[in-house]
């Protein structure tokens, strides 16, 4: 399940540094194609080459997918949740993060987010209103052992909340403690193969709490699984990164074109560590992407391929609403 979502949708499990099980060959998908202008059905798997190569990380530039076939694993129990801290000094909480990361075994992912937290119902009270920095947090070792692993963390200073403990799988869709309901954002990301204390403090000064429109930054450590391509591998690109960094701004607290050049500027700090981008992380407004744009998820082998293999199965460019890939005859 974990190598078709990532693959397709780009997503990051909250297991992703070393899942706890083999991934194995992936599942077939059940994809409906463009070919000759019609639309038809088709079953995609290992066997059918490129088509199947290009959906795992193409993703809708070939089809519709309907259905996917996953396997189940034996999962019942992980160490994680969340922890809260004040951040009144935002960069030195980032660069504690940083160096913590550093020391990790792969069982263990994690990411930090920097905002201030709306006084929503489902946001614990002791934050409504603060600018505070939230780390996620999934073992699949030992409680004692992710203790261990957590304490320096805990060290840091008092914390507003702190739910990391012994927990079933089935809540782990606790850790992150997204929104109930649906809400717009605008925003983007880069994959970073290191994060640069210096660049960090200049990404706090241009989109932390004292930044020209509101904005949710986020750091999520790869590396581990998310780095191994396996045999017949999609076309996911970046696995060489180690962080992934998001910012984000809500769509009702400042229109897209106020926000974009807060963004541009922390894309532009990093440009020296970027290796590229995840598809699973634009928060768009609606504005075309561009072809440059769409090549920076890819490499660049890769994206050759992927519009050769747009111009087999889908010459007309039919399924065009995403990041676009083009076949050859087009842009």
């Amino acid at each position: 399940m974990t190598e078709v979502f990532d693959a397709v949708y780009r997503g990051e499990s909250p297991f992703g540094e070393r899942p706890p099980w083999d991934i194995g060959a992936p599942q077939p998908a059940y994809v409906a194609l463009e070919k000759a202008g019609l639309v038809r059905g088709t079953v995609l798997d290992a066997g059918c080459g490129t088509g199947f190569w290009a959906l795992r990380g193409g993703g809708g530039n070939f089809g519709a997918v309907t259905a996917v076939e996953t396997a189940l694993v034996p999962v019942t129990r992980l160490y994680g949740g969340a922890l809260h801290f004040a951040a009144d000094h935002p960069h030195d909480l980032l660069d504690a993060y940083r160096a913590w990361t550093l020391t990790l075994p792969e069982e263990l992912t994690s990411s930090i987010c920097l905002m201030t937290c709306p006084p929503w119902p489902s946001v614990p009270e002791p934050l409504h209103g603060r600018y505070a920095a939230h780390v996620r947090i999934a073992f699949t070792g030992s409680a004692e052992e992710g203790e261990r692993l957590v304490a320096p963390l805990r060290a840091l200073g008092p914390r507003l909340t702190d739910t990391v403990r012994e927990m079933p799988y089935t809540q782990a869709g606790t850790i992150y403690q997204d929104p109930l309901v649906p809400h717009a954002y605008f925003g983007g990301n880069v994959l970073l193969r290191e994060l640069d204390p210096a660049a960090l403090r200049t990404v706090v000064d241009v989109a932390g709490p004292d930044a020209a429109v509101p904005c949710i930054l986020e750091v999520r450590h790869l590396g581990g699984a998310f780095a191994r391509r396996l045999p017949d591998a999609g076309a996911v690109g970046g696995r060489e990164a180690a962080y992934l960094l998001r910012v984000m701004t809500g769509g009702t607290a400042a229109p897209s074109t106020v926000a974009r050049p807060v963004h541009q500027r922390v894309y532009d700090a990093l440009k020296p560590w970027t290796v590229g981008r995840s598809p699973n992380s634009f928060y768009n407004d609606g504005a075309p992407v561009s072809q440059e744009q769409v090549r920076e998820l890819f490499a660049p082998e890769d994206y050759g391929r992927l519009r050769r293999v747009k111009t087999l199965h889908d010459p007309h460019n039919l399924f065009r609403f995403t990041h676009n890939i083009t076949p050859l005859h087009g842009e």
